[in-house]
């Protein structure tokens, strides 16, 4: 049990820490979770069927899925005094948030007893009569009443508890942070407000200067620190994660009967020493937590927080918002959960689309009753097909009731209900007649665009816009995912003549627009002036960030109509729309194309609806030559995906954990991330499974160890030998696998550039195998489209092939079989004019496939290798083949890297010559016999170990092998002499190349002791912290001048700033020093990548001189105009460029491990840089 510190009118209130690990993931926990909503777990928070069904008719919204955190069981009135008020309703119920009480510590058993108890306790102490009094004088100074769930959470921070709130985009989040605030301010603490991004903290800045006041609110980022020392100070998580590292260091003493538990506790009282004041911290827009790169920072930020600060962690709709607030309370303190689907302004969808003649159409995506898309939007053959099937599925004998089941479309919820004694015969009659009525009506009614092509129904992007005015649905977001294609919609718009701004609403433009002329010349876009005075704009990663900012104001201002922008729009910025548009539902990814995941689609379509403006908000699919209405209702309803733990170790967290803890310590910190708080359970179940069969195999081995008398002389070498060679020619035949298939991904992501750039449908040539690279016979086929368009095929046959939906692809063989495959099966392309030539025939066979595939039942694809599946087309599918599928001759083979192909030729030629070793010493039969006896063994303890290896991935998949990675990390920071080993300088020598083998023990205690060039690895922060400080210590930087090392520093953060750098170019070339330079640290970096595949980790250590010509000439003085005129990157790719060499000047400038002359230069070249169009816009 915790004990939370006296709060005031409460006294002290004890709360358990967490659920069981036995609560694990899967089926378990939601069986589990089903004794929560059924009352099961009586007085522990639960909420009874009825009183979930109840929520469920008043449009309550709200239960999440997963673990429930802790409950008090101190605190809350006895027995019965909770009978007295179980009949009181809770606040809030009705607007559908669920309070995620906390609960005693419960086992799955538990999950079986009547369903009597239709509502739980919840937390009493909220609805005190003193907390009541300090909300209501907090809440004054709104200028609106909270919602319920807004003062839900706020009631539970009053009371001294750590809150997650997991809400919908737009549902109002922030003023549970500022109510929070407002209390904290006001009781003379402080205000921690973090965000994930620079740009959101830059306007957070703003929201709480207006509501606390310039003085009270500052900055603190990675380019500015203004009023840091403010009561309330907006920063990113980054900041915020150095900040609880930079503790005190302990003098070196001996701490002889302290235990670890006490230690822990000490570094914790010091993390709180530079959180002096410090009551709150916000960590708004909480699921970056699950963000790949970043989402390490906030689970360090947590871990280390001091337990009497707490938590506001604000997310947007995630699936298992419990499972944060369970980890929370295990790692920081007592944590209650809010819940909520409530939207203040509710969200309609539609889908768009042209019937032609340029005309434009708008029908609601969703059914009547929006549990299914819109009949309309189907195509008729899909719902005649659906319904006639239907109607034959009835067996003639009206007895029974085998009611098929594979149509959406029959209403047998009405039907089951029906189905009593006396009306079995009338019910189904009457589901026959309405059936039979809607295929009627779909033969007779039909929408006649059905019959047009997809290519032909995308509706023009003026003609949208224009339709969206007369319906009085702007200002929009127009969400597309090409900076490209952002600007050519925004000069579609003024080249249309669309005029969306009045005079008055022009004028005020134009002044904005001077004004940032007259400070800022190089911002302005002058070619996208036009179209702004109508009212239209692009906004993404390539305008400077002066344009942006502009746009940002002009729209919040209501004078921009419609803004197009990329996905990073929707990441917090305040730009609320009555409308969102999405012309696509997939984008590319590592991995391919896949469609949106369910919370990148609400995050974008969340941004419509203004509060206080909107009595709905708007989100429109619109038609693309890609997507169809069915792919959003395939995203819709899969629902929010969980939030997964993405905690990584990496060198900056080894560091600061080596620096500031002991080993034993370190250990224990890893331990507590949220990835191994999901594993639960499970990890441990598997770690046992790992060591019996590893003790199994061992056995074997010895087991099968040669005696003496089973040699005999010159014998052992020989086997050895035999046995030698054996090993590595299979080694051989395993790099040259993995070199064919890195060949064939190479390929494939070749293939998926062409498809990307010349659409689909196209002529290809099928590798079935997906392994013959420069040989073999390619299949001709035509590639009728992406398999994530069609939601109709069988989600039951996709899982058959064991990969997203995004990889794969539809075609139609020269054979006549449809196969479903992957980018790596694509060998050849036909010519690029067949596809225009046979244009009208390809769309006819297309659709001929599409219904083939989308009839059959999984049990009629046959799984061929690799996952490629395969089925038989049918009469009419064979009717196009000849006109539309050229024979293989004509096919253009796609060849991968003529270096790539030359290593696989050698790894042949090296297979050959190890088997003919091999030949010349299979006559000895002793040699062999022994030889077959061990390798029998090895084989069965081989596969004991597979087994064990595959386990411990998917130990490592939950956990995610921190401690291993952790132990690598020290490897190689140890072998680049970043840190030392004690022990070793103890012993007076150790070979340079020899590896500590960290264990617990009496290495527990052990602290590494850190070199000069571990101490500057330390004060940086990047993709690889080692690699930064190799180079910035490297003795050719410190003589460099200012615009030099600016040059040098921008080859080591380019490839991180710049996507597909090696495709751009520039009039500028570096200097002469700069390329010397570079070239030298060039053998840095591959004895540093050399030293990281030997300890099995992979971090980037990028150096890339293409651009540093450019940095150079802007270091030394030159004009925006000058460096960008020739440059073929946008202005925005640039900025970005020159701020992150500036971030990296800034770092090196304040290290004080660097020597004196290189803070020098870089504190001289960052304040050379930093300035107009890149320059900080926020004073």
């Amino acid at each position: 049990m915790r004990v939370l510190g006296p709060v005031k009118g409460l006294g002290r209130v004890a709360v358990s820490t967490a659920l069981p690990v036995s609560l694990a993931r899967g089926s378990q926990r939601r069986d589990a979770l089903d004794g929560f909503r059924t009352g099961a777990f009586r007085g522990r928070g639960g909420r009874g069927r009825r009183g979930v069904k109840k929520m469920q008719e008043s449009g309550a919204g709200g239960s999440g899925t997963g673990r429930r955190p802790p409950r008090s069981s101190k605190g809350r009135k006895d027995s019965s005094s909770s009978q007295k008020n179980k009949k009181k309703k809770k606040k809030g119920e009705s607007q559908g948030f669920t309070r995620a009480d906390t609960v005693d510590d419960v086992s799955l058993d538990d999950a079986s007893g009547d369903e009597s108890n239709d509502d739980g306790d919840v937390y009493e102490d909220i609805y005190d009569s003193e907390v009541t009094v300090t909300v209501e004088n907090v809440l004054k100074g709104f200028a609106f009443p909270l919602d319920p769930f807004q003062e839900e959470a706020f009631r539970h921070i009053v009371c001294g508890r750590s809150v997650v709130v997991c809400a919908p985009t737009g549902a109002g989040k922030t003023a549970i942070a500022e109510a929070a605030a407002t209390y904290f301010l006001e009781q003379g603490g402080k205000v921690i407000y973090t965000t994930p991004l620079k740009a959101l903290s830059n306007q957070k800045l703003m929201e709480m200067r207006d509501r606390f006041g310039v003085d009270d609110a500052g900055l603190q980022t990675g380019d500015a620190s203004i009023n840091p020392d403010g009561r309330i100070v907006v920063m990113t998580t980054e900041i915020l994660r150095n900040m609880l590292y930079r503790v005190e260091e302990e003098e070196e003493e001996e701490e002889d009967g302290v235990s670890l538990e006490q230690r822990i506790a000490r570094k914790t009282n010091q993390s709180q020493n530079r959180l002096d004041g410090v009551k709150l911290v916000v960590f708004d827009e909480c699921h970056y937590l699950g963000d790949p790169g970043r989402g390490s920072v906030w689970e360090e930020s947590i871990i280390n927080l001091p337990p009497d600060v707490l938590v506001l962690a604000m997310s947007a709709t995630v699936r298992n918002p419990y499972d944060i607030s369970g980890w929370i309370s295990e790692v920081h303190g007592p944590c209650a959960t809010i819940v909520t689907k409530f939207r203040p302004v509710p969200l309609q969808w539609h889908f768009c689309l042209s019937p032609g003649e340029g005309e434009v159409t708008m029908l609601p995506l969703l059914d009547s009753n929006d549990a299914g898309l819109n009949p309309r939007l189907i195509p008729p053959s899909s719902r005649v097909e659906s319904l006639a099937g239907s109607l034959s599925s009835w067996q003639s004998d009206d007895d029974d009731l085998s009611w098929g089941g594979s149509s959406t479309w029959g209403r047998w919820d009405t039907a089951e209900e029906e189905v009593v004694t006396g009306r079995r015969n009338a019910s189904l009659q009457s589901v026959k007649s309405r059936t039979l009525d809607e295929l009627i009506d779909v033969l007779e009614n039909a929408d006649p665009w059905h019959k047009m092509r997809r290519r032909e129904r995308v509706p023009s992007i003026e003609g949208t816009v224009a339709t969206l005015a007369k319906k009085s649905l702007l200002p929009a977001i127009w969400f597309i995912f090409s900076r490209k294609d952002c600007e050519s919609a925004v000069k579609k718009i003024f080249r249309s003549g669309v005029q969306l701004t009045s005079d008055d609403e022009r004028a005020i433009i134009s002044a904005m627009v001077d004004s940032l002329r007259e400070t800022q010349p190089e911002a302005v876009k002058e070619d996208s002036v036009p179209a702004l005075l109508a009212g239209a704009a692009a906004h993404h990663a390539g305008c400077l960030p002066g344009w942006k900012l502009l746009i940002e104001r002009l729209y919040q201002q209501g004078l921009i109509k419609v803004v197009f922008a990329t996905e990073t729009l929707a990441a917090g910025i305040n730009m609320p729309a009555r409308t969102t548009l999405l012309t696509s539902l997939s984008k590319r990814r590592d991995n391919g194309i896949s469609l949106l995941r369910h919370n990148e689609l609400m995050q974008m379509a969340g941004r419509a609806g203004r509060r206080g403006y909107d009595s709905q908000g708007h989100c429109v699919i619109v038609q693309s030559r890609w997507d169809n209405p069915d792919a959003a209702w395939t995203i819709l309803k899969s629902g929010p995906e969980s939030l997964e733990s993405k905690f990584a170790t990496n060198y900056g967290m080894a560091l600061n954990l080596l620096r500031t803890r002991t080993l034993g310590e370190a250990k224990e910190f890893l331990n507590r991330s949220f990835s191994m708080y999901l594993s639960g359970s499970f990890t441990k179940r598997r770690l046992r499974d790992i060591r019996r069969i590893e003790k199994r195999a061992q056995g074997i081995l010895t087991a099968a160890g040669i005696d003496s008398e089973d040699t005999y002389e010159g014998s052992e070498s020989s086997i050895e030998l035999f046995e030698k060679l054996q090993g590595r020619r299979r080694e051989e035949k395993r790099a040259a696998k993995l070199l064919r298939q890195q060949l064939t991904d190479e390929r494939g992501s070749m293939a998926e550039s062409i498809l990307s750039e010349e659409g689909i449908p196209r002529v290809i040539g099928i590798d079935l195998s997906a392994s013959s690279i420069n040989e073999g016979y390619s299949l001709p086929a035509l590639l009728v489209g992406r398999v994530d368009e069609y939601g109709s095929i069988h989600k039951d046959m996709m899982a058959m092939s064991n990969l997203s939906l995004g990889d794969k692809y539809l075609c139609l063989g020269a054979d006549n079989n449809i196969y479903i495959i992957f980018p790596p099966n694509i060998a050849a392309f036909g010519p690029s004019d067949h596809a225009v030539e046979k244009e009208r025939e390809m769309d006819s066979i297309v659709d001929e496939v599409i219904t083939r595939a989308s009839s059959l039942s999984p049990k009629s694809w046959t799984n061929l290798s690799k996952g490629v599946l395969r089925t038989e087309g049918s009469s009419s599918t064979s009717v196009g083949i000849m006109s539309c599928i050229p024979a293989a001759s004509s096919l253009e083979t796609l060849f991968p890297s003529a270096e790539g192909l030359s290593a696989l030729e050698e790894q042949k030629r090296r297979i050959r010559q190890v088997k003919a070793e091999i030949d010349a010493l299979k006559g000895n039969s002793k040699i062999e016999k022994q030889a077959r006896k061990r390798a029998q063994a090895f084989a069965k303890a081989g596969s004991l170990m597979d087994q064990a290896a595959a386990i411990r991935e998917q130990v490592e998949s939950h956990t995610g092998g921190s401690w291993r990675d952790f132990q690598n990390i020290v490897r190689v920071l140890e072998s680049n002499g970043a840190i030392k080993d004690p022990r070793k300088i103890q012993a007076g020598s150790a070979p340079s190349d020899a590896v500590t083998v960290v264990q617990d023990g009496d290495d527990t205690w052990m602290k590494y002791e850190f070199t000069p060039l571990g101490l500057v690895s330390r004060e940086l922060r990047g993709s690889n912290e080692l690699w930064m400080a190799l180079a910035l210590t490297h003795p050719s930087l410190q003589t460099l001048s200012a615009p030099q090392l600016a040059a040098v520093l921008s080859a080591l953060v380019a490839e991180d700033a710049v996507s597909r750098i090696s495709m751009t170019g520039s009039a500028y070339a570096p200097s002469s020093q700069v390329i010397e330079t570079i070239e030298q640290l060039d053998e840095v970096r591959r004895d540093l990548s050399l030293s990281q595949i030997e300890a099995g980790i992979d971090f980037p250590t990028p150096l890339d001189y293409t651009l540093a010509g450019v940095v150079e000439a802007w270091a030394s003085g030159l004009g925006w105009t000058e460096v960008t005129g020739d440059c073929e990157l946008d202005d925005g790719d640039v900025a970005r460029l020159l701020m992150r060499t500036v971030d990296a000047l800034r770092q090196a400038a304040f290290c004080d491990h660097l020597l004196p002359p290189l803070r020098s230069a870089a504190r001289t070249a960052a304040r050379r840089m930093n300035r107009p169009p890149i320059s900080d816009l926020i004073t």
